[in-house]
């Protein structure tokens, strides 16, 4: 299990969990270099032995709007001690900054060029309000034949506000794009929020009812934050054709709890329809600290009598006055392993404008064992640390 954060640090040492070991090994040092807020460089050392490596690095390359114009891959070298190009992705843009080319390059060392490999085209029509009314994607690759191949393909109309009325999404067959599904979306007079939806499947040239959402509330559209929705099905899954009319039948109610003033999602519930009732099924809780940073997950599930957690991801940690993470050890707990919290990564954060040639190695033996309860407020790290000198 890998768990993903969002930080700005300059340094990230991660140690992962060694059943094993019984104790937390270096797995990976990663070194960050920013301009002007955006990444700009990555630099990956894998550690062995207690001894960091270089193994990887990446360089972006922005425009000045913000969009990303290129990345860089290289592979480190060990024999001539040099970083080799690995791969190449550049980007293109239409004139509303939505991207329409992704180009991607392996290093031939034989020619000491780039080759192209594989390209992914996104070829767009608006109207005049800037709607896009036909999205189509296309794919090229090198190794099958150097064609154009279709991905898929997107139509939308608007309505006389220039809301979204329909979509109507198509898949690739045989070289062409085949109709597949359509949502048809319904508003109040006076908002731009869309209330419900129908959806259609698409079969022997008609569009087949299969599914819609009604009672749609909204906490925050513009960041497209439900508060509440249900959704129905059809009478029967046999019944595909729905030539005696449709049936529609209950079949989830979803809702959604937030943090004011800063919007983050605390808490998800799904209830399903049985029997002519509806029934609590599952929920996702979520905790915050002050920052705002994510130190709690729990995924729910009902016996009909109570909630029972079922998998829950725990962060524990120390943040600096900014509301930085400092260090973080991440733990998660599943029912299906038995009845206790397992260790998964101590992660080390360092914010520094000028990183060092020297990065500091932890022993897995310097860290303080770990305790099974992970609801505490804060870890601790031994005091000494052992430094390797990484030129």
């Amino acid at each position: 299990m890998d768990v993903y954060l969002e930080h700005s640090a300059d340094t990230l040492h991660t140690f992962n969990w060694s059943d094993y070991a019984m104790d937390f090994e270096h797995e990976t040092t990663e070194v960050f270099t920013y301009e002007d807020g955006r990444i700009k460089e990555l630099i990956i050392y894998v550690s062995f032995n207690n001894e960091l490596f270089r193994n990887s690095r990446e360089v972006y390359t922005w425009l000045p709007n913000g969009n990303l114009d290129q990345t860089i891959r290289y592979f480190w070298d060990m024999q001539s001690e040099t970083w080799n190009y690995l791969q190449k992705e550049n980007y293109f843009y239409d004139e509303k900054d939505e991207i329409i080319l992704e180009v991607h390059s392996g290093w031939e060392y034989e020619l000491n060029s780039w080759e192209e490999y594989f390209h992914f085209r996104i070829d767009r029509h608006r109207d005049n309000s800037g709607n896009t009314l036909v999205e189509e994607a296309w794919f090229w690759s090198l190794f099958i034949g150097k064609i154009w191949l279709p991905s898929y393909k997107n139509e939308y109309e608007y309505d006389e506000k220039d809301r979204l009325y329909t979509a109507v999404y198509s898949y690739p067959w045989d070289g062409a794009f085949v109709k597949s599904n359509k949502e048809v979306y319904f508003y109040s007079d006076y908002r731009n929020e869309f209330t419900s939806v129908l959806l259609y499947n698409y079969s022997d040239d008609e569009w087949i009812p299969s599914f819609k959402f009604t009672d749609v509330e909204w906490y925050d559209f513009e960041n497209f934050q439900l508060q509440s929705i249900t959704s129905w099905s059809t009478e029967d899954d046999f019944d595909w054709d729905k030539k005696d009319e449709v049936d529609w039948i209950p079949f989830m109610k979803e809702t959604f709890e937030y943090e004011n003033p800063a919007g983050k999602l605390t808490r998800y519930q799904q209830d399903m329809y049985f029997w002519g009732s509806w029934y609590e099924i599952a929920q996702v809780l979520r905790k915050y600290n002050e920052y705002n940073f994510l130190t709690r997950l729990d995924v729910q599930y009902h016996d009909m009598t109570s909630w029972e957690t079922e998998l829950a991801i725990a962060v524990d940690g120390e943040f600096n006055s900014e509301g930085q993470p400092v260090n973080l050890r991440i733990s998660y707990f599943d029912a299906w392993e038995g009845d206790e919290w397992i260790n998964l990564q101590w992660l080390l954060f360092g914010y520094k404008t000028d990183v060092p040639t020297s990065l500091p190695i932890i022993k897995p033996a310097d860290f303080v064992k770990v305790y099974p309860n992970p609801v505490t407020s804060h870890i601790f790290l031994a005091s000494e640390q052992i430094t390797e000198n990484i030129e």
